[in-house]
């Protein structure tokens, strides 16, 4: 292609050369230039908004895999949850059971203690000395009371929890 402004080869160091070279490309290519200009801009508002949509979809991505790791801890916590209360209601039943265990315990205690007091009074009367006897269901009586005591602590402590856990 030929050279129509003879600048082929010449130096352009200077601001004088450029001058030259645009007044004898004529109106043209000053138009061509702005166009170019133009264009220009408009590639680089479509760089920009293309950085724009590329950084909107990386955090609407990672928006999402935040949300599906929060669904799934809200599923795991609720499951966890969920396995925490039964076994909080079998701890709860079990300790109600030893409870009425130990309130059975503690009647027999005192139907034995009220027996041995009975006897007690014979043994008196008769001379002999029960203090053995009356000994051994006191403390049975007292270990009852303790053990009654522990369980209706034990049960408390549990209720307190699973009213935490609700």
């Amino acid at each position: 292609m030929a050279d129509p402004t003879g600048t082929v080869g010449a130096a352009a160091d200077s601001q004088d050369a450029d001058l030259k070279l645009a007044s004898r490309g004529g109106p043209r290519f000053m138009q061509r230039l702005q166009q170019l200009a133009d264009a220009t801009d408009r590639h680089e508002q479509a760089f920009a908004a293309l950085r724009v949509g590329q950084e909107a979809v990386a955090a609407l991505k990672d928006a999402t895999e935040q949300r599906e790791a929060a669904t799934a801890d809200r599923a795991a916590a609720a499951t966890e949850l969920a396995n925490a209360k039964r076994e909080a209601a079998k701890v709860l039943a079990e300790a109600e059971r030893e409870r009425a265990a130990a309130g059975e315990l503690r009647r027999n205690a005192e139907d034995q203690l009220g027996a041995v007091r009975e006897k007690e009074q014979q043994a008196i009367e008769a001379g002999e000395v029960a203090r053995g006897a009356v000994a051994r269901a006191d403390a049975a009586r007292r270990k009852a009371d303790a053990r009654e005591k522990d369980f209706t602590s034990r049960i408390d402590r549990l209720q307190a929890a699973l009213r935490e856990i609700e």
